[in-house]
């Protein structure tokens, strides 16, 4: 009877401790699956707003984005979403007590860090155009102007400058009627200074190269961007505009300019991944027109970044003509047969001031080499491609002809050469961080046009984290999810 008495109490006990244990561990149980839950209500909240990244960056320019401002709606906007997602999949059981947005990363923050990784995430799965990487070779070997070929310049001109008046016969020249030879070399005078190309050409730069050699179905769009509330405003530095002096008529000018421009491509293949990335998603003026784009020179404005397209048009023209201008120049110098031209005529011009033959040489040696590069231009703007690096093959002015476009309309292109997105290319790599930031400007005028009024790459974001205080009963889990792309 004393062990019966025993077992019972035993057993009572047992009973008891099992009927105060098991609700506790349900309870715990349930309350670790109320968490869990909580934990995933969160996340499927946060994969909702990751999911609703702006569509049309991505199909565009294959970039993963959202706006933490939603559009003009304002950040608590996102913090509304979340509540009401997480409280339509939760149950009544559930209740939100607070959710906040916090630790997101900006896509244009640490110089474009989140933009530049998802460039680069981009081409891991892309070629870059063959063509990029031959322009990239071309800037990484090429070190531009020769500066023992300005030094020679120098010598041989022997520092003189000065405009063609001082190279005219003086009305008491010791040339007498009867002195047959000066006579000739008076008519070789005359002759060579209606032969004298640089008026023509000068008059060129007088009326605008750019409109000048415009094709007549290129597409100038009237939109003035607003340059102060773009993303790009204080972030982008000053290109160094090249100035040739078009008049022909000052060596110093000239040999200043030529020891001033170089080419340098050391730093492209750092950066060929966001230079290669701008060549393939923007449009030129060679390309069609999308007019469901802002602008159409959007390649231009990269480079330019002027508030209209003729602007950029105009900037862009002169770049590449004065880029032109300068190896042009070194493959006249070089070439023999086309130097004894020039040095003939300067001869004629500088009949009476032989002292003055370099310089006229030199002069003239320019005027040809800029008209080379004006026709180089006009053959760009028309789909053709054109030598980087000139030869006798491929080079398209005779002397005779300057200040006419005549060999510029011959339909023969160059295989080899480079079109004029490649010469873009070129002069993106000279200030690939303001190109960067541009790239950002058109992406948000074009954005805005597409219907997502409000956006601002200034509020784009890639990562972000949430904070979120669930209740289920009696308890309250505080939650931190972190999302992004």
């Amino acid at each position: 009877m004393n062990n019966r008495g025993q077992i019972t109490a035993y057993i009572s006990m047992v009973l008891a401790v099992l009927m105060i244990f098991v609700p506790a561990v349900i309870n715990a149980i349930d309350v670790m699956g109320a968490k869990t839950k909580s934990v995933t209500l969160l996340r499927t909240a946060s994969s909702e707003i990751k999911a609703d990244y702006n569509r049309y960056i991505f199909d565009e320019y294959h970039i993963l984005l959202i706006d933490k401002d939603y559009y003009g709606r304002g950040e608590a906007y996102i913090e509304e979403l979340i509540d009401s997602s997480i409280r339509a999949n939760a149950g009544d059981a559930f209740d939100v007590e607070s959710v906040e947005l916090s630790g997101y990363t900006g896509l244009m923050e640490n110089n474009l860090f989140k933009f530049k990784e998802q460039v680069s995430e981009y081409f891991l799965y892309g070629v870059i155009n063959a063509a990029v990487e031959e322009a990239a070779d071309f800037l990484e070997n090429e070190n531009g102007m020769e500066d023992s070929r300005i030094s020679e310049m120098d010598s041989k001109s022997g520092g003189l400058s000065g405009d063609e008046g001082e190279y005219a016969p003086k009305e008491d020249t010791d040339a007498g009627e009867d002195d047959v030879e000066a006579e000739k070399s008076k008519m070789s005078y005359e002759e060579a200074k209606k032969k004298d190309p640089r008026k023509a050409v000068s008059l060129w730069a007088r009326l605008g190269i750019g409109n000048l050699i415009k094709p007549d179905d290129m597409v100038l769009t009237d939109a003035v961007l607003d340059l102060p509330t773009l993303p790009s405003y204080g972030h982008t530095g000053f290109f160094n505009k090249s100035k040739i002096d078009t008049e022909f008529n000052d060596y110093t000018k000239l040999s200043s300019f030529l020891k001033q421009e170089k080419l340098t491509g050391g730093r492209v293949i750092n950066d060929m991944e966001m230079l290669a990335y701008a060549y393939e998603e923007f449009s030129s003026a060679t390309d069609k027109y999308d007019d469901s784009k802002v602008l159409h020179l959007e390649k231009e404005y990269l480079i330019a970044g002027k508030d209209t397209e003729i602007e950029n048009y105009n900037f862009v023209v002169n770049e590449i003509v004065s880029l032109k201008f300068v190896l042009n120049l070194i493959f006249l110098l070089k070439d023999s047969e086309k130097m004894a031209e020039v040095e003939a005529l300067a001869t004629a011009l500088t009949f009476y001031f032989p002292a003055a033959e370099p310089v006229v040489e030199y002069l003239l040696t320019a005027c040809w080499a800029y008209a080379e590069s004006v026709v180089d231009m006009y053959r760009l703007l028309r789909g053709r491609k054109v030598s980087m690096i000139k030869t006798r093959d491929n080079w398209k002015t005779s002397l005779e002809s300057l200040g006419t476009f005549d060999e510029a309309k011959n339909e023969d292109d160059d295989f080899l050469g480079f079109n004029y997105d490649i010469y873009l290319f070129t002069l993106m790599s000279l200030e690939t961080k303001s190109v960067e930031y541009r790239m950002l400007d058109v992406m948000e005028v074009n954005t805005v046009k597409q219907g997502y009024e409000g956006f601002s790459m200034k509020n784009a974001i890639t990562d972000f984290g949430i904070n979120a205080d669930i209740s289920y009963g009696t308890n309250r889990f505080a939650i931190r999810e972190e999302a992004g792309f």
